[in-house]
């Protein structure tokens, strides 16, 4: 575990709690005295290893079945040099902002949201004309001074884009989306601050709008909105229900479709992530995809 943050300490207790605690062992490589006591003082028989170990010992690196990348986004591409020719399975939080390897897996846990099956196969007769997607917090990132959510990474637009992208990419039949030139996208960014991110793309017929809205008082928490609409319908999508206004078919709900895991934390779809991290399913979007979403981010931002 290369870095035991917020999310660190998340997959470090849903592995955990996937495969029992006596059948698991954790390195952790993270400078912070907090972070290491806290691990310490969560995980049973953690050892730390620094960042000097894993650039001086190769057999140590390679005595590891899984890492997982979850230190800050500035740092991905240096640890991910020292992971040359490394042929365990690796982890890399988002944004991933490197072009991901066979053996590794993106941060983008909307793509193991147990619903986006069975809106695909809704989807799969349909011909879609366009794309709404809003996602809305509550948290403030203009608020936000200290750390390294307070400099290039720290917006709605970096903390969420890519969820609102992916999730979109993995509902979607026969993956169609995130495989042309950014330039083909008809790219439109109509607002972009720290908190709010607004833009629309055309991807082959369908015409994309992302909404993402931060500071919000109308929610507790993150929630998606999904509107897709077809030649003679609204389908509705919020990751816990999935329903159509011309009544095509009979609303679904998350609980309807008996969906378990062995161990949750978070949520399903942090669960079912790691499942498929720990048993070589990766990631559903390929590593092309999650590159072409990124790169979106970027424009938006006025980076690229």
């Amino acid at each position: 575990m290369v870095g035991f943050g917020r999310m660190g300490l998340s997959h470090t207790v849903i592995i955990s709690g996937i495969l029992g605690a006596e059948n698991v062992e954790f390195d952790v490589c993270d400078p912070s005295v907090f972070s290491k006591r806290m691990a310490a003082g969560l995980v049973r028989g953690v050892k730390f290893v620094t960042l000097e170990q894993l650039r001086g010992d190769k057999g140590l690196v390679a005595s590891y079945h899984f890492i997982l990348l979850t230190a800050p986004p500035f740092l991905r591409a240096e640890f991910l040099a020292l992971l040359e020719g490394f042929k365990g399975r690796v982890f890399v939080e988002k944004p991933v902002l490197v072009e991901l390897r066979e053996n590794h897996m993106s941060g983008y846990v909307n793509q193991h949201a147990p619903l986006n099956s069975v809106l695909r196969e809704r989807l799969a007769s349909e011909t879609l004309r366009k794309v709404t997607a809003r996602l809305t917090t509550n948290v403030s990132f203009e608020r936000i001074k200290s750390g390294w959510r307070s400099k290039s990474y720290g917006s709605v637009l970096h903390e969420f884009g890519g969820h609102v992208l992916s999730l979109v990419g993995a509902f979607l039949p026969e993956q169609k989306i995130f495989q042309k030139p950014i330039e083909d996208l008809s790219l439109q960014v109509s607002r972009h601050s720290r908190d709010v991110a607004k833009f629309s793309f055309v991807d082959g017929d369908v015409a994309y709008s992302i909404e993402l809205i931060a500071n919000s008082s109308d929610v507790r928490k993150a929630t998606y909105d999904v509107v897709i609409e077809t030649c003679d319908d609204k389908i509705y999508y919020d990751l816990y229900s999935i329903s159509s206004e011309a009544e095509k078919f009979d609303p679904v709900s998350l609980p309807e479709t008996g969906v378990s895991v062995t161990f949750y934390l978070r949520g399903f779809d942090f669960t079912r992530q790691m499942e498929a991290f720990l048993v070589g399913d990766m990631d559903v979007l390929s590593s092309s995809q999650i590159s072409a979403l990124e790169r979106i981010l970027w424009v938006v931002e006025g980076k690229k």
